[in-house]
């Protein structure tokens, strides 16, 4: 686990206001991918099938095409963008990079630990709170050039990565429903 230089943190989150930039990001893996263009992918952790599958294929034609995609590691449409993306994946951490969390994605997480990028602002040992996933969800949108969120429920992370979106001045895109499955 290293961090990042002060300058790197300063033009990966340009785009967030002096007083939400990370005092200090950690990182696992390997810092080149922050180099290349950066989009973001989130969403519901209980994704029906169609998410599921045109999340996939969304991450893996952007990572094709040479972007990387940023997204939280949490079950569901975060492991189906890193999954699409992998290798060409940035996982956001809500908690120290000497954990694993959500434990359901672990070998997901050692996958990126080991051949992609895993960022974090906290210290080894600091544990997932309330407050860690809002703050993982400012981080996600404010590194990335667009932000994608391919299903969501009305009260959620996404909904609150939507809100950072807009907050940033970062272009917000969503996935089109079937008309016979959306509510």
């Amino acid at each position: 686990m290293q961090l990042l230089s002060e300058e790197n943190l300063q033009t990966l989150f340009k785009q967030i206001p002096e007083s939400e930039k990370p005092q200090k990001l950690y990182f696992k893996g390997k810092p080149e991918l922050l180099e290349r263009r950066k989009i973001a992918i989130v969403g519901a952790r209980r994704a029906n099938k169609y998410t599921k599958t045109q999340t996939y294929m969304l991450a893996h034609k952007l990572a094709e095409v040479g972007f990387a995609v940023v997204s939280g590691a949490a079950e569901g449409v975060d492991a189906f963008a890193h999954d699409g993306a992998y290798p060409s994946t940035i996982a956001v951490m809500p908690c120290g990079l000497d954990s694993y969390y959500p434990q359901s994605n672990k070998s997901l997480i050692q996958k990126i630990y080991d051949n992609s990028l895993a960022v974090s602002e906290y210290d080894e040992g600091e544990m997932p709170r309330n407050y860690t996933f809002v703050h993982r969800n400012r981080l996600v949108v404010g590194m990335s050039e667009a932000v994608v969120i391919t299903e969501a429920d009305l009260k959620s992370g996404s909904m609150r990565s939507a809100e950072y979106a807009l907050k940033y001045n970062i272009p917000l895109y969503v996935l089109a429903q079937r008309i016979d499955e959306s509510l």
